[in-house]
């Protein structure tokens, strides 16, 4: 190399202001100079790649909106829950940021005016009736069946009653038929309870849905049982399988109501 004018300048300085009039004067001394030329069309390959690297620069949600999907999902639109979801699962980082933020950050206490107001709701809720008929909720929850409650003639359809869930280890955002889900056993004993919530049409709720839990080439069934329904969560059912009967795959949810097209979920468990 005979010419050392390339390494004197600051070229990446130079590149981000083509206009001036030192660039002009250096791009017409490298017309010249072999040596130079090739230094400035280095830089200019560098400075190319920065610019496309930052444009397909993924975006990773922030905190508040993973700490609202997991405990205040209503609060979010049916295509933001989608996409969070679809983030997660193609971003493990985020995944496991996710699930440590949920340890370390306590669960929002209500202020005594919010907490009236939801014992309020819960005692006009249809769980909340207990209060009013104990004898006939206590014969139909120790007789397993379902019961139908409309005393004011509201509407309310027919519903499988369980209340909100029970004890759980983990809980699950199963997303829409046709998408995937998943989540991770590390930490979790095989009697720990996995609560899956499943998004199914509005018409489905409160109606006899029956569920199946197969392997993914669909020869074994490992669980089945009936769909449950939860006043608090109207857009979603929920199931409550052992830890223990999964192993690392992928499985098949598959929901068949008593009136309509039956459909399935994917869950990957890692």
């Amino acid at each position: 190399m005979n010419c050392t004018r390339a390494f004197e300048i600051d070229l990446e300085d130079l590149l981000l202001d083509p206009g001036s009039a030192e660039f002009r004067e250096f791009a017409s001394h490298c017309e010249g100079c072999a040596d130079c030329a090739a230094e400035l069309e280095l830089h200019r390959g560098m400075l190319a790649r920065l610019k496309d690297e930052d444009a397909d620069a993924v975006v990773h949600p922030s905190d508040a909106s993973l700490l609202e999907l997991a405990r205040r999902p209503e609060n979010l639109t049916q295509e933001e829950r989608t996409g969070l979801r679809a983030h997660m699962r193609e971003c493990h980082p985020c995944d496991d940021a996710y699930r440590a933020t949920l340890m370390l950050v306590p669960e929002p206490q209500l202020s005594p005016i919010a907490r009236a107001a939801l014992a309020v709701r819960e005692f006009l809720s249809p769980s909340g009736m207990r209060q009013w008929a104990p004898v006939a909720i206590a014969l139909v929850m120790a007789a397993g069946v379902t019961w139908q409650l409309d005393p004011f003639g509201l509407g309310e359809p027919e519903l499988r009653y369980r209340g909100t869930p029970g004890e759980f280890a983990l809980e699950v955002e199963v997303p829409e038929a046709g998408e995937r889900g998943g989540f991770a056993l590390y930490g979790i004993d095989d009697d720990d309870t996995v609560l899956l919530r499943v998004d199914v049409p509005d018409a489905w709720y409160g109606s006899e849905v029956t569920a199946k839990i197969v392997t993914e080439e669909g020869v074994t069934t490992i669980f089945e049982g009936p769909l449950h329904w939860d006043p608090e969560r109207r857009e979603t059912g929920f199931l409550e399988p052992k830890a223990g009967i999964f192993d690392f795959d992928s499985y098949r949810i598959e929901l068949t109501p008593e009136h309509g097209e039956p459909q399935s979920h994917w869950v990957d468990v890692r």
